[in-house]
């Protein structure tokens, strides 16, 4: 007989807590910054605001929340389909700016990707790509925005 676990899921990750009640959710942290997808059930987040007061929400399936330094944000829906994607091996973007997209691409990915020119940063990329092959996915998103690039081995590459 297999016994239940009676301690719950608890993810903790830049001064937040995210616990599972009974779920299915993932948690991503860019520095201070923490976005907390479920995809199951509900999870209740809990994280330090700005006034340094602990705060807390449930965040139910096919939501996110966000939380950093200005503290926790309201729930709201979430495109789950794309946020799992990576599931299945894809990438995918929906008319993010490109500065995110670079962002979400060196997770995938041994060097580092740039961004030189900050005035590309919002230009808007939509497409679905291959997690293995982000050095493909990078060239047509260069073509197709007609931006240059230049690699330095496999360390970094520069969009310029």
């Amino acid at each position: 007989m297999l016994g239940r676990e009676t301690r719950p899921f608890v993810v903790e990750a830049a001064g937040g807590v995210s616990t599972a009640l009974g779920t299915q959710f993932m948690v991503a942290r860019d520095g201070a910054n923490v976005d907390t997808t479920v995809t199951e059930h509900s999870v209740r987040v809990a994280a330090t605001g700005h006034d340094g007061l602990l705060q807390s929400v449930i965040v139910n399936e096919g939501q996110n929340v966000h939380y950093g330094q200005d503290g926790l944000a309201v729930p709201h829906d979430a495109p789950v389909a794309v946020l799992t994607a990576w599931r299945n091996g894809q990438i995918v973007f929906d008319n993010e700016p490109l500065s995110s997209v670079i962002g979400r691409l060196n997770y995938y990915r041994h060097g580092r990707i740039l961004l030189a020119n900050r005035r590309l940063a919002d230009r808007r990329v939509s497409g679905v790509f291959t997690c293995s092959d982000v050095d493909g996915a990078l060239s047509t998103i260069s073509q197709e925005l007609r931006v240059k690039t230049v690699s330095i081995g496999r360390l970094i590459t520069v969009i310029y």
